[in-house]
Formats: structure tokens, sequence, C-alpha cells
């Protein structure tokens, strides 16, 4: 007997397993938190098998959760990917992505996007670069539909997709970093890592001041190219002609620092294709631990 799987049966689970509570996947789906109780109890009939773990703070998903989940993100980027084609959906979607500057610099995320428009050539595509505050802001109301934040802690909102070290950087040979007081090149504003890097400084006790501050990150690593200062950034984002300095040379550590994705409240399904392609391209699916990164 051929027994067939519901695609909102999928959505559901997805939703659940991404937002880690039945109530908020509701909320995402808009629909009554006893309709996603049932359409999860339903699936778990068809399957024979517990998918998620309710007795956690957070619900995750089971072994078998797990495995499903990958394949439940295929079927439903197929699904959507099909009703796109042969509606009007492909002929005028549209998706704004928030990227924290650094991150846009890198080879890896233009050449994400580039698949992306490749794979949905009728999904209309907008960057927006911000630091992560304004981002998180921005996600929350609507503004953009899809964000990556750096970030420290952990929320229920956001879902990690890989960890990167904040690290101290200087020109090579750099003689500065050995001159007291430290004399350090920031990116001014509510750039996130500006707090992280004035906290080390200051609870390790190192005499220090700032030289030079600027909402242009290009700008702020032009001092340290000319071994006019020290700056801090992701070791996955170091621009040619930089180093990065290690803990030999009297500087503090610095946090380690998470990439995570935010979708915007009740996504609509370009903004899912986009969160789907990330997921797909970093090779991580959220993992079973009890929160998310949020800053």
């Amino acid at each position: 007997m051929i027994r067939n799987l519901h695609p909102q049966w999928l959505r559901t689970f997805v939703t659940v397993c991404e937002s880690g509570s039945m109530t908020r996947a509701s909320e995402i789906l808009n629909m009554t938190q006893g309709a996603v109780s049932q359409q999860i109890r339903k699936l778990e009939e068809t399957l024979g098998a517990a998918v998620l773990d309710r007795g956690a703070q957070r619900v995750i998903p089971t072994g078998a959760g797990e495995r499903l989940l990958g394949n439940a993100r295929r079927m439903l980027s197929l699904n959507d990917a099909i009703m796109a084609e042969m509606t009007d959906l492909g002929q005028s979607g549209s998706a704004t992505i928030g990227v924290p500057l650094d991150l846009i610099s890198t080879d890896t995320l233009p050449r994400l996007l580039r698949s992306f428009a490749l794979c949905y050539p009728n999904v209309e595509l907008s960057l927006k670069c911000a630091a992560t505050p304004v981002l998180k802001d921005d996600v929350a109301a609507g503004r953009v539909d899809v964000a990556l934040l750096e970030e420290v802690s952990i929320d229920q909102l956001g879902e990690p997709l890989f960890s990167d070290r904040l690290v101290w950087v200087g020109a090579p040979n750099a003689r500065v970093v050995d001159e007291r007081p430290l004399k350090v090149s920031l990116i001014s504003g509510a750039c996130v890592f500006r707090p992280l890097v004035l906290k080390a400084l200051d609870e390790c006790g190192l005499d220090w001041r700032s030289v030079f501050e600027s909402d242009n990150r290009d700008a702020t690593v032009g001092m340290v190219r000319v071994d006019l200062a020290v700056t801090a950034l992701l070791s996955s984002t170091l621009p040619g002609g930089l180093v990065e300095l290690p803990a030999s040379r009297g500087l503090p550590p610095l946090p380690e620092m998470n990439i995570t994705l935010t979708l915007a409240p009740n996504p609509k399904a370009e903004a899912r294709q986009l969160a789907d392609h990330i997921r797909s391209a970093v090779g991580r699916p959220p993992p079973r631990n009890v929160a998310l990164l949020a800053g």
C-alpha cells in the first residue's frame, strides 16, 4: 500500500524544528496550536516514528526527526519551485536579504547569492548591508525577508549556521601591537564587535586608546594596513595583506561569534527558498541544542 506524506505536514514539522516551539510555529503558519499538534501527530502516525522531542525546554527533532528534516526541506523546496514555475509567483517574486558588510566582502556569500539567482531566475533578489543590530530590527519589522546576523548569545528566533573566531588583526610584522597605550582602530556606530572589543580591553587592564573610528570598514582596515593600529575582525574575513595577531603578543582573548539565519515573521515562499538555499550551501541544518543565536 502506497502511503503519501502531505506537504503541509512536512512544512509544519520543519517550522516547528526551526522555531523550536509549537506556539511559535502556529504563529508563523497562521494556524492554531491544536492544528499544528494534529498535523505533527498525523505525520508521526504515517511514519510510525516520533519525530519531535517535546520534553526539552525547546522542542527539538528526535533521531528520526533529524533524518527526516533534510529530506523534508528538499521536498518543500521542490514543491515551492514547482509552484513558483507554474504560477504567477515565479514571475513576480522577490526577496530581500540583510547581511553585515564584512560577510559580503568575502567570496563565499556573493557566490551563494549568485547560485540562488541562477536556481530561481524569476525571484528578484535585493541586498541590504548593515550592522547586526540594524538588521535584527529590520527583519523583525519585515523590512528584510532574511537576515544573516553576527552574534554571541542565543535566543529562540535565530538559527545557527556556523561559528567563526573574532580575532585581533594587524599588519605583517606589526610593531604597533607592542606599543603602550595600544592603538586601536574601531568601526563606530552599531558594529556588533565594538562593545566586545572594548569589554575585552577593559577587563584585561591593558592600557589602550582609540586612534581612529569610522563607519567605513575599509577606512578602519586602512589604518591597520599601514601599522598605525590594530583591530578585530572575523578570522574568515581577513583582507589580504593583514594577519591574525596571536595571544602571545599580549592581546586579550575575544569571544567566538555565531553566524545566524533569521526570517521575518510569516515568511513568504521566496524567503523560505532563499533560507533553504543558504542552509544547503553551508551544509548545516539546525543542530539539536536548546537555543539559537541572537545579538
